[in-house]
Formats: structure tokens, C-alpha cells, sequence
């Protein structure tokens, strides 16, 4: 038995992560002290546990980063981790840019689609 907070990966089939405060505070719990810890090391079993994992990191507003490594508190982070994360600056743009060039193709398509 251990007393590292449990997170709870359970959610209806079908719909994307809907991260609560409570789940952001238990994975900081989980974090704290632990240096990186890995989504299998947090509980995550299943593909679907992972991505839970990953929309709370996103909800922790920065309190949370990720990486090759797993997550890791930012406060407990080194300068170099976070200056790691600029991976997440470079995917942003690059996912913007996809989704301007799908709008770009579609234009016509959604265009003829309100005549």
C-alpha cells in the first residue's frame, strides 16, 4: 500500500477528457517530490488513461510540464527542463498552420454549402 493519491481515469466511453480541479490537485499531489514520473508510474494503464493524464496538464495552468520523461511539476523543475517545453510553441504553430491550410481547401467547399 502506498500513499500516493490515486487519480481516477474513469469517464464515460465516447467523450474526451473533462478534467476537474480535484484531478489537477491529485496529480500535483502525485508529482510533488517525485521528480518525473512516468503516466505507467501515475496510474495510467490504458491509451485512454494517458490522454487524461495529458488534459490535465493542460488544465494545470503551467503548474505541470511534459516531456520524453513524463510530468513533472514546473516548480520543482530545472531552468533546462523548462526551457524543454518549447516543443510545445513549435507543435501550437505547426497545428495552427494545419488547420488555416484545411480552411484555405474548405473555403469553396463551405462556401457552396451556404448557397
Amino acid at each position: 500500500m502506498t500513499d500516493q493519491p490515486e487519480l481516477d481515469f474513469e469517464r464515460l466511453a465516447g467523450q474526451g477528457p473533462d478534467v476537474s480541479k480535484f484531478q489537477v490537485e491529485t496529480m500535483i499531489a502525485a508529482l510533488r517530490g517525485k521528480g518525473w514520473q512516468t503516466s505507467k508510474e501515475l496510474g495510467a494503464r490504458k491509451e485512454s488513461d494517458k490522454r487524461i493524464l495529458r488534459a490535465i496538464a493542460e488544465e494545470s495552468e503551467g503548474q505541470i510540464i511534459s516531456g520524453q520523461k513524463g510530468y513533472k511539476l514546473t516548480s520543482e523543475a530545472t531552468v533546462n527542463e523548462i526551457a524543454e517545453t518549447a516543443w510545445l510553441k513549435s507543435q501550437g504553430k505547426k497545428m495552427i498552420h494545419r488547420w488555416i491550410a484545411i480552411q484555405r481547401v474548405a473555403h469553396p467547399i463551405l462556401a457552396g454549402a451556404r448557397s
